[in-house]
């Protein structure tokens, strides 16, 4: 079932913060039964917010998700592989040096990476203890 409301603008992929990492991911794809992979989404609502046609490609995505799990979707390595950063480093996309001078030359303070990373593995640690 296609949603012909959507006109294929673009506005959706080009405002997504995914994109830096999936440059040739369109969105609108989503609203044309195309095979789109649901777990890059950091449900910002960037997508939903500028949609001209007041779309919302982040709750696709979300139902996408819920249907594969339903369908005993158990995960893949990319989502493997973001879950394995955020809980080395705070973070599902990587943070380093670079990022920091990003940071100075805006005028922001710096990130304690260390203390990031270290906050997270005590983090998921709770969650280990209060699951068992």
């Amino acid at each position: 079932m296609n949603d012909v409301t959507c006109q294929q603008c673009g506005t959706c992929s080009r405002i997504c913060p995914i994109e830096e990492i999936e440059p040739d991911r369109v969105l609108s794809d989503l609203f044309f039964e195309k095979e789109i992979n649901p777990w890059l989404c950091c449900s910002c609502h960037l997508c939903t917010d500028n949609c001209p046609e007041a779309l919302s490609p982040r709750d696709k995505m979300f139902a996408i998700r819920r249907l594969k799990i339903a369908n005993g979707f158990k995960g893949g390595e990319r989502l493997l592989k973001y879950i394995r950063l955020l809980k080395e480093r705070g973070f599902l996309f990587p943070v380093d040096d670079d990022t920091n001078q990003e940071r100075n030359a805006l005028g922001l303070p710096e990130l304690d990476l260390k203390k990031i990373s270290c906050g997270m593995s005590s983090f998921f640690e709770n969650i280990r203890t209060y699951r068992t």
